[in-house]
């Protein structure tokens, strides 16, 4: 009686405070009216608009002079973010679609006059540097996108396995970066790319942040190092509340892809953990409160000869509708 009565509880108490923390999340960092209050928030709101520019000079079809008054204010905005910020580099950033947009229009022979006024002000204040000019559209051919995307993929994911068996070979730092830069190709919402990635190399902190995970007991020693990911709630409005699980989760899902290609062994660790313990964790990753953990990845080099867990999968066609 006693021990149902504790369970009962127990549960409710732990949805509860996990209530509480998603609550003190959401009010915090997802208020519709935290639009202008935060840097992070002002710059989210920058990337959307911005991004609306690159998706519309994507279509077959662009319309010729389309969002005019969104420009205007686009520019507006930013002008006041580098007063605030003096952000240069994020600035350039958003300059270049609609540089590319001014161009556009200008070859098409429609010309506003207010908006290349704008763009012309803020970037002789600015000086941003176009000559890496990536935003906007670019131009590709389905032969280009096959040549590189036709790769046995079935093979590759086929063969990356949850490992729990290093060799003592150190890892190269210089290619987990590199993974970590390929994975930033992740998709996300209006490319606003709320991932942010904690790369843990010390021994002392690899074990330290594996014996809060624990699943990991067996083999820490082994462990090179140790990415957690996180993404950030302030880069995120209103009903989006679930979308820094979604984002996160995306380029986790990448990342881990991206260091199978270099050829790295790696292993995810989750982060369902009771709220106290996963506060602790974030407070000795240096988590900021913006940030939700969304992934450990346990990374090492893989020994010439080792055993892998060959878990079955279920048929596609139970988990699978067609309309």
């Amino acid at each position: 009686m006693i021990r149902n009565l504790r369970l009962f509880i127990g549960k409710r108490y732990n949805a509860f405070t996990w209530l509480l923390y998603e609550y003190k999340l959401l009010i915090n960092h997802l208020g519709s009216s935290d639009r202008e209050k935060t840097k992070e928030k002002i710059k989210a709101n920058l990337i959307i608009e911005s991004h609306v520019i690159e998706k519309g000079l994507s279509f077959r079809d662009v319309k010729v002079g389309f969002r005019e008054n969104k420009i205007i204010d686009l520019l507006d905005t930013l002008n006041n973010y580098f007063l605030r910020f003096s952000d240069r580099d994020f600035c350039t950033y958003i300059l270049i679609p609609i540089k590319k947009y001014i161009d556009f229009n200008l070859k098409k022979g429609h010309k506003n006059s207010e908006i290349i006024e704008k763009f012309e002000k803020l970037t002789s204040v600015i000086k941003p540097d176009f000559s890496m000019e990536e935003g906007g559209v670019i131009s590709t051919t389905r032969k280009e996108i096959h040549e590189k995307a036709l790769i046995d993929f079935e093979g590759f994911v086929n063969l990356r396995f949850s490992i729990r068996d290093f060799s003592d070979e150190p890892v190269n730092f210089d290619l987990i970066r590199q993974a970590i830069k390929i994975a930033m190709k992740t998709p996300s919402a209006c490319n606003r790319q709320p991932w942010r990635v904690h790369l843990i190399k010390s021994k002392e902190h690899i074990i330290n942040i594996l014996d809060y995970q624990t699943g990991a007991r067996q083999f820490k020693q082994q462990i090179g190092c140790v990415i957690l990911v996180t993404s950030t709630y302030n880069s995120f409005f209103g009903g989006e509340f679930h979308q820094p699980y979604v984002n996160g989760g995306l380029y986790a899902m990448t990342l881990i892809y991206a260091l199978h290609s270099m050829g790295f062994g790696t292993i995810p660790l989750n982060m369902g953990f009771p709220y106290k313990k996963l506060k602790r964790l974030s407070e000795f990753a240096e988590v900021s409160e913006d940030e939700v953990p969304i992934l450990l990845i346990g990374i090492g080099n893989i020994p010439d000869q080792l055993n892998v867990a060959y878990s079955s999968r279920f048929n596609f066609q139970e988990i699978t509708k067609e309309y």
